[in-house]
C-alpha cells in the first residue's frame, strides 16, 4: 500500500524510498529517519521500509521522528496519510535501517511525551 514517506529535514521536505532519497540532492540532505534513542537524543538512520507488524517478533521498536506524509507512489507525491507535527511513528531497526511498522495495513503514531506544545500564554503574573 504505502511505498514512499516524505520527511521534515533542515527546514524542508525531504522524499525518502527504500532505495534512499527521491529527487535532487543538495548540500543539506540527509537522506535518513531520525530515531528516538535513549537520553531523548535522536540518531540518523536509512530508511528500510515498511513491514507487517506481525512479521517483527523479536525486533526492536524504535520511535522514529520527522515523519510528516506517507506516500502511495514511487516519487513520494501522492500523500495518502499526513502525521500530524508532534507525533512519533512506531518502526522496527533490522540490519542497520529502519522500517515502518504496519499494524494491518495502517501506521500507528502517538503524540511525544514531555513535550511543550503551547509556547504561548505562558505568563505567571505581572507585578
Amino acid at each position: 500500500m504505502y511505498r514512499t514517506i516524505q520527511v521534515n529535514a533542515s527546514y524542508k521536505i525531504e522524499r525518502l524510498g527504500p532505495n534512499g532519497l527521491i529527487g535532487p540532492i543538495g548540500k543539506l540532505s540527509c537522506g535518513q529517519l531520525r530515531v528516538l534513542i535513549r537520553g531523548g537524543d535522536a540518531k540518523n538512520f536509512p530508511f528500510g521500509g515498511f513491514l507487517d507488524a506481525d512479521n517483527v517478533i523479536g525486533l526492536q521498536r524504535v520511535k522514529v521522528i520527522d515523519v510528516k506524509a506517507l506516500c502511495i507512489d514511487d516519487e513520494a507525491q501522492d500523500a495518502k496519510y499526513a502525521i500530524p507535527s508532534h507525533h512519533y511513528v512506531v518502526g522496527a531497526y533490522m540490519e542497520q535501517k529502519v522500517y515502518l511498522l504496519l499494524y494491518e495495513g495502517e501506521i500507528r503514531h502517538y503524540p511525544l511525551k514531555h513535550l511543550d506544545t503551547d509556547r504561548t500564554n505562558n505568563v505567571v503574573t505581572l507585578l
